[in-house]
């Protein structure tokens, strides 16, 4: 029969290797690459990029889109612009149809390139202009949803080439 040391020495040895299996397995679950982008789509999921709206006293849901650039219309020099456009969305429904439709993101993707590119440098130079063409973009983009569902368009980025 085993001495009472011995029983308490293989306890011991049993419950070290014991810890340090559970740390290795955590340590390998934490880093493992699959589980790490399920967690960040979870993330992304739940944190969206929230704009203050005063007059409703709480927080809208945004999307930013892919930036645009294209030629501007004017036929005497080759210009061309950049941009980067961000919706202000009533719902988050709305933003949730967006990242799930490759097709919807594209349709709208276009529908920048076709309301930028008819439009001259001095045009898109213009604060009057600028201000129609988020009108312009806020309707289009409403067109593709059964509700209306973009509150505001917001451009954060406008760079015109010299």
């Amino acid at each position: 029969m085993p001495k009472k040391s011995d029983i308490i020495f293989y306890i011991g040895t049993l419950a070290v290797i014991a810890g340090v299996a559970f740390l290795l397995v955590h340590l390998i679950v934490q880093n493992d690459p699959a589980t790490d982008s399920l967690e960040k789509q979870k993330i992304d999921e739940q944190q969206e990029e929230p704009v203050d709206d005063s007059t409703l006293g709480r927080k809208d849901p945004v999307y930013t889109f892919d930036s645009v650039e294209g030629n501007t219309a004017d036929t005497y020099a080759a210009r061309f612009f950049s941009m980067q456009v961000i919706g202000v969305f009533r719902k988050r429904k709305f933003v949730s149809e967006l990242k799930n439709s490759e097709v919807l993101r594209l349709q709208i993707h276009d529908l920048f390139i076709t309301t930028f590119t008819a439009r001259t440098v001095p045009e898109l130079q213009s604060h009057e202009i600028k201000e129609e063409l988020k009108r312009e973009l806020k309707e289009g983009i409403n067109g593709f949803f059964e509700d209306k569902a973009v509150k505001e368009i917001i451009i954060t980025k406008f760079i015109i080439s010299q």
